[in-house]
């Protein structure tokens, strides 16, 4: 441009075109990306193109990013939105006043997936995702503040799904240091504190993830909060540890052995709507690791749970499962 400014466009497809990232821009930097189609891009891209912005022309610099919805366990969702590293904003199909009004009835008509991505605007997990009852963010769903917990409003019970190993993130206690949450092959041990309304409702208002801590010390910290102790812990099979240590801490352990297929079956009717929109499990906004799971556990090809992000869930569908004639 005749101010000296200069516009560069390029794709990031392989290691040819990333490499000539590296000297775009004069002095080697710029002062405004925008990512189009961003999903597309890998997190290292993400990371190659930040250390890109250190121009000058402007006391600012700006990355932005455009794209549809994709899986809730994509980095975009993740680390910038739930992560809170970008500002968000949602635009649909109405708000282009050049899209024709039969484009507009085509989105109207889409169903599934698709529609939830590119009609709703919804990060949704493609396919296999086994809780997809599971609706986090608009109005009737199962996220809301009503599931905060209430002096003398029902039982409490803890949820226990027992863990310990960081996986692939030792030096951050399995966590990624990035987007906060547990990465995929870590195994954190949780405790989720469940209030059970009068109306036989599951409301989970906190949750306790831990890699590499004892379990002693991690329920003497959970008992340790100002909640009143659980009537009950449920704890899943083959934990005969965690057992022992609950019933040291004077907390009455019980055990769920349900099948696995027939106690997902059980979670997905409590997690779904009824006709008059009534789910029966609520879970509060605070509950980070627990909705980040339910929007990603899935299954693999050969039509099994992955074994991954299921802790959370896998804690709450045993509770489910124990509590299901109480409504």
């Amino acid at each position: 441009y005749r101010n000296g400014s200069i516009l560069a466009y390029l794709g990031l497809e392989d290691e040819d075109q990333r490499e000539r990232l590296k000297s775009i821009g004069p002095r080697g930097g710029v002062d405004l990306v925008w990512g189009e189609e961003a999903t597309e891009l890998e997190e290292a891209d993400h990371n190659a193109l930040l250390a890109r912005l250190r121009g000058q022309a402007a006391p600012w610099r700006q990355l932005m990013y455009t794209c549809n919805p994709d899986a809730p366990t994509h980095w975009i969702y993740r680390r910038l939105i739930v992560g809170g590293e970008a500002t968000v904003y949602y635009s649909g199909a109405v708000d282009n006043p050049h899209n024709p009004a039969d484009y507009l009835d085509t989105l109207g008509r889409l169903t599934g997936v698709e529609a939830q991505r590119l009609a709703g605007g919804q990060w949704v997990q493609a396919t296999g995702l086994i809780y997809d009852v599971w609706l986090d963010g608009p109005a009737g769903g199962n996220v809301t503040a009503d599931a905060e917990y209430v002096p003398d409003g029902g039982p409490i019970f803890w949820a226990v799904d027992d863990g310990y190993s960081a996986g692939s993130a030792p030096q951050t206690k399995g966590v990624d240091p990035k987007t906060g949450y547990y990465v995929a092959d870590s195994h954190p041990r949780v405790i989720l504190w469940v209030q059970q309304r009068v109306d036989g409702r599951l409301c989970v208002f906190r949750e306790s993830y831990a890699c590499v801590k004892l379990s002693n010390i991690h329920i003497d910290e959970a008992l340790a909060e100002p909640y009143p102790a659980p009537d009950y812990a449920v704890h899943g099979p083959g934990s005969a540890e965690i057992r022992g240590r609950l019933h040291a801490a004077d907390i009455y352990a019980r055990q769920s052995t349900a099948d696995v297929k027939e106690s997902i079956k059980e979670m997905r009717g409590a997690l779904a709507a009824d006709l008059n929109g009534w789910r029966r499990v609520l879970v509060h906004p605070r509950c980070t690791h627990l909705r980040a799971e339910l929007a990603s556990y899935r299954v693999g090809p050969d039509g099994n749970p992955v074994k991954e992000f299921d802790h959370g869930p896998d804690a709450l569908r045993g509770l489910v499962w124990m509590t299901r004639h109480d409504h």
